[in-house]
């Protein structure tokens, strides 16, 4: 298991600014969060993977800012859209190349009636093939105000489209989706690739590990028992948390559960 933080923790830092950040606080994996088009230029990418390179970080995992957009992009009748959205995905996969990344981020459908849940599977699984020609896995996350944040849809995705489908899970989308963690984690079963970890209580479903209830002893036994090898990637909002310091114990507090 690769553990490790999301430069979107940082948000509205600049990318680069977040992972020299990330990097001199001692931080070993990041997920890096693009925000801009211009983000995938090849130069830029460039720099930023010397940076990870001179700090010995593996950028584990990339999340696009296009996510808000992907219903639009992918799950559309209007097929010359479809197509050149797959265009604009590969402009990902290639960043993931350079990078050394392996994993992409897909938020995926919105709750928009009247689809044909197949027809939008099968565009799924282009995607996942056009990601996999690349090297790089596309991975379902569970989202809140997608259809993604269903058990059911999570469990059909999963029997329709079988080796062609990997999943991320994130804790506090769950929380806000009113599911239980370890049920989605049942769910997703051998299809879970990366996971979106936080901590949580009664009041506060998104907090820094260590701070609320969460039992990150039998979460880490547990995915030990279930052979994961994945990343599991601290995911915060900035107001989730007070300073760096307080972001950089929580990656500390996970270190010590994970032995």
């Amino acid at each position: 298991m690769e553990l490790g933080i999301s430069t979107a923790c940082l948000y509205p830092m600049q990318v680069e600014q977040a992972l020299e950040t990330l990097c001199k606080s001692g931080v070993k994996t990041v997920e890096i969060f693009f925000n801009a088009p211009s983000e995938l230029h090849i130069p830029y990418l460039k720099q930023l993977k010397i940076m990870a390179d001179i700090y010995g970080v593996h950028v584990k995992s990339l999340h696009p800012f296009t996510s808000e957009i992907e219903t639009l992009f992918f799950f559309t009748n209007y097929e010359r859209r479809f197509r050149d959205a797959l265009d604009i995905y590969k402009r990902y996969f290639e960043a993931a190349n350079i990078l050394g990344s392996d994993l992409l981020v897909f938020h995926g459908e919105k709750n928009v009636p009247g689809a044909d849940q197949r027809e939008n599977w099968e565009r799924f699984r282009t995607l996942y093939h056009t990601g996999a020609s690349f090297g790089v896995t596309v991975a379902q996350e569970n989202v809140a105000r997608c259809k993604s944040h269903d058990l059911s849809y999570i469990r059909g995705m999963r029997e329709y489209l079988g080796e062609d489908v990997s999943f991320v899970l994130d804790s506090k989308q769950a929380i806000r989706s009113g599911v239980k963690f370890y049920d989605l984690l049942d769910a997703m079963g051998k299809n879970i690739a990366h996971i979106h970890i936080s901590d949580f209580t009664e009041n506060a479903d998104c907090l820094p590990p260590g701070e609320g209830t969460f039992d990150f002893e039998s979460f880490f036994a547990k995915m030990h028992d279930n052979s994961y090898h994945g990343g599991i990637i601290i995911e915060l909002y900035r107001n989730n948390f007070q300073n760096l310091q307080d972001l950089i114990a929580s990656y500390d507090y996970l270190l010590t559960k994970n032995r």
